[in-house]
């Protein structure tokens, strides 16, 4: 047995928080901690008393071998933070994972270039239509779709990237016995196949209100862009567009009618200047960094503009120094960069530098 699979053994225990999971990740010996722990050494990892003594208790129980087998009767795979498999992106994160989960093919964790597609359950036609559109224009590019499996438009990203023979992962909010919805069991059969499944959670992990939200920021953890397609003022992808900025992640937005239910949320990350608009499918190549962009002269620039494209003409930034740089906040310095590249003046490098193209 490996580190990773004393993790699990904790993990699986009394479901202790990811704050305390990782403390006991870098604890030296996790064999010994496991077998010869005691309520004091718990209690120095930041649990209560009532909780070390229940952990305890919990341990002398676990069936070990029986917790072995059910990973490799799912053929479930464990990623610690130090596996090269262990997205990089993802270790920057607040409370980052300490072990995920997975099964499926774990090489797509490697390609660089993930974008990930959110939006509402109750998707309208304009949502399918786009959804599709936007995977079309997306089929072909060395991009990797990564989304949370709920019905709507998670689901309809997914199926559509795997029709096109794209590689796919799918962040689910339970344990991967138990993926969530279970309607979308075939729809999980052949992602497994070809794609990924991950999740943060123990095997036989049911989901809550509360592991949904949670794993949104996973999501938008290991994908360089988050897209939203449609959604509504409280809808969980905008949790998801909240931890992508929060991270330093892109964000955009697909604008819709005004006065539809289903797109105040995405209308509102754009007036709000939190999300690039994506108003031409043709551009969004370009718009993510892969392809080339067409630079186009514009009249009037403002000075903001101005100042990021002398910046840029200098040498590529990432997106923390531009902000640093010209004093400005995140989403102001996000929706610059969107407006310039739907323009064609910049674009992105496999660094996740920006340039000046124009």
């Amino acid at each position: 047995m490996n580190r990773s699979h004393f993790l699990y053994f904790f993990q699986s225990t009394v479901g202790l928080p990811t704050t305390i999971i990782r403390k006991i990740a870098c604890y030296g010996d996790l064999q010994f901690l496991w077998e010869e722990g005691t309520v004091a050494d718990f209690q120095a990892l930041g649990l209560s008393t009532s909780k070390a003594q229940q952990l305890c208790i919990s341990r002398s129980r676990f069936d070990c071998a029986k917790a072995l087998n059910l990973l490799d009767q799912h053929q479930i795979q464990l990623i610690q933070a130090t596996s090269s498999y262990y997205p990089n992106q993802l270790k920057h994160i607040h409370s980052p994972p300490a072990l995920l989960y997975a099964q499926g093919n774990l090489t797509i964790l490697q390609n660089p270039h993930k974008i990930a597609i959110v939006g509402t359950r109750n998707l309208t036609s304009y949502g399918q239509r786009t959804t599709g559109n936007l995977i079309n224009k997306l089929a072909g590019t060395n991009v990797t779709i990564v989304s949370g499996g709920a019905w709507g438009i998670d689901t309809l990203a997914l199926k559509s990237a795997l029709d096109q023979g794209m590689p796919v992962i799918a962040i689910i909010g339970s344990g991967l016995i138990y993926p969530t919805p279970a309607a979308n069991h075939q729809l999980y059969r052949q992602i497994r196949q070809s794609g990924l499944i991950l999740s943060e959670y123990p095997p036989q992990t049911q989901a809550t209100k509360y592991t949904f939200p949670e794993r949104n920021r996973i999501i938008s953890g290991i994908s360089q862009a988050t897209i939203v397609v449609e959604a509504p003022q409280k809808s969980g992808a905008l949790i998801t567009a909240r931890f992508a900025l929060e991270q330093g992640n892109d964000v955009y937005a697909i604008p819709g009618p005004i006065d539809a239910f289903a797109s105040a949320g995405t209308n509102a990350l754009i007036a709000n200047s939190e999300a690039g608009a994506i108003n031409d499918l043709n551009l969004l190549p370009s718009i993510l960094g892969l392809g080339p962009s067409q630079p186009q002269l514009i009249p009037n620039i403002d000075i903001d503009t101005k100042q990021l494209f002398t910046l840029l003409q200098k040498a590529p930034q990432p997106i923390g120094q531009i902000t640093k740089q010209l004093n400005l906040t995140l989403p102001k310095t996000l929706a610059l960069l969107s407006k310039m590249e739907l323009q064609g003046l910049v674009g992105r490098d496999v660094n996740l530098c920006y340039f000046c193209s124009g």
